[in-house]
């Protein structure tokens, strides 16, 4: 008797397949071949894929390492009801008036090291920097048409970045 009912309910993998099949060509399809023992990356990517790696790991430890000095409480100068107060002020004033600090260009917040609030800014930098050093990396051991369009996004990041300097925009001066 339990065989003949296990017949008549479906799976819920045979649900599924009737409701949505999974075509043979995407990617969460079961794979019917073999999975090779050897995989070949391509230089490129290998180097761009091991820089965006260590990079995004050193940010983040800087980042995390920080946080724990901040809710620790290795930072004189914070007073956590003044800066809930003034959360809602545009940047340059919040920064002013909590630490007294200047926003002027894009190393305002290198002036102090030892606080933490500094360092995670020195740690989202380093990972908002993570692809363009990966791309100049990559660039040596691309060729052809892969190393001129490199070329031209490194170009446009770095213009990205100057662009507030060059231009007097985004508040600074």
């Amino acid at each position: 008797m339990g065989s003949k009912i296990k017949e008549i309910v479906p799976s819920v993998d045979e649900l599924a397949d009737t409701m949505e099949p999974i075509h043979p060509k995407e990617a969460l399809a079961p794979m019917k071949e073999t999975v090779p023992e050897k995989i070949t990356i391509d230089p490129v990517n290998g180097v761009f894929g091991d820089v965006m790696r260590i990079l995004c790991n050193v940010g983040l430890a800087v980042i995390i390492i920080a946080s724990v000095f901040y809710f620790v409480g290795i930072s004189p100068k914070d007073n956590p009801s003044n800066e809930a107060a003034r959360w809602n002020e545009p940047a340059v004033a919040f920064w002013k008036d909590v630490k007294g600090t200047e926003i002027n260009g894009y190393s305002w917040f290198l002036s102090d090291l030892m606080d933490p609030e500094n360092i995670v800014i020195l740690g989202i930098t380093i990972l908002a920097l993570t692809p363009l050093v990966g791309f100049l990396f990559a660039i040596p051991k691309a060729h052809g048409a892969l190393r001129v369009l490199l070329v031209i996004i490194t170009i446009e990041f770095v213009y990205a970045i100057l662009r507030p300097l060059i231009m007097n925009v985004g508040g600074v001066h």
